[in-house]
């Protein structure tokens, strides 16, 4: 059959995968991780590694037949904390829309990729890097518990002129999932419960320190003013390495970047 192929794109770009008709049911899929399958009945059988994109299909087919297609997974970098696995989950949330014959709508894309990162998070994707994909361009996010809902908004930023934005691979040893980060930043908060099950006021206590920071990001990008964007990524930095999520790679590469004139430094993502 006709190959497409769709390119994931969050703060990396790369073929993100292709696929094409196969014989056989169900889809075969390649990758570094070696080769999987979804069955016809959408059940897995493969490389953990791949585990997560049987929800996706789930998402996208529901209750019906998966259809016969192979998808290869190409992914740009191996870089943690930047989005990977949203982006990946996302491209083949729409190759499959795609071999469907539908046009999905964003929202359908998200529920699909977040479906997704669910699974590659250990449940405790917050859902802003499937929802900035499959916006499509920079958005403000705050997801609530009570009811649940995901808030966003669209919104034009950039980089202050002048200024470029480095992303530092500090991996040595054994990566730190999302999961087991988020879990050591809320027991720094004395909380050992799951996001859902915090009230309003133990949720608060989490953000407060943080709304200052957030606010005043927004209007630096807004703005332009790259002296107050990278003071602000130094506090941030600050306030999660306080949380004990950064790691010895991090503080040398946060170290070297102010020393070599950088404006800020921060950790992305969960930290680890």
């Amino acid at each position: 059959g006709d190959r497409v192929t769709h390119t994931a794109q969050h703060l990396h770009g790369g073929t993100g995968f292709s696929y094409a008709a196969s014989a056989g049911g169900g889809i075969a899929r390649a990758s570094i991780y070696g080769a999987g399958r979804i069955s016809s009945g959408g059940n897995f059988s493969g490389p953990k590694e791949l585990e997560t994109f049987a929800a996706v299909a789930k998402a996208v087919f529901g209750q019906s037949q998966v259809p016969s297609c192979t998808a290869e997974f190409v992914s740009a970098w191996k870089l943690k904390g930047v989005g990977t696995s949203a982006s990946l989950c996302a491209a083949f949330a729409a190759g499959l829309f795609k071999r469907t014959g539908k046009k999905p709508t964003a929202e359908e894309i998200f529920a699909a990729a977040q479906a997704g990162d669910l699974g590659a998070h250990g449940g405790r994707a917050s859902g802003i890097d499937a929802k900035t994909v499959s916006e499509g361009g920079a958005i403000t996010f705050q997801r609530r518990f009570s009811p649940p809902a995901f808030e966003f908004k669209p919104v034009k930023l950039s980089l202050p002129a002048g200024t470029a934005l480095l992303l530092i691979d500090t991996f040595s040893g054994k990566k730190s999932t999302t999961a087991e980060m988020a879990a050591l930043f809320a027991a720094s908060f004395g909380i050992a419960k799951p996001p859902q099950e915090l009230g309003e006021d133990e949720r608060q206590k989490v953000l407060e320190e943080y709304e200052s920071v957030w606010g005043g990001v927004t209007s630096a990008l807004g703005k332009g003013d790259a002296k107050t964007l990278g003071s602000l990524m130094n506090t941030n930095h600050a306030l999660l390495k306080k949380r004990g999520v950064s790691s010895k790679g991090m503080e040398l590469a946060v170290s070297a970047a102010l020393s070599a004139g950088a404006w800020g430094a921060k950790m992305t993502a969960a930290g680890g």
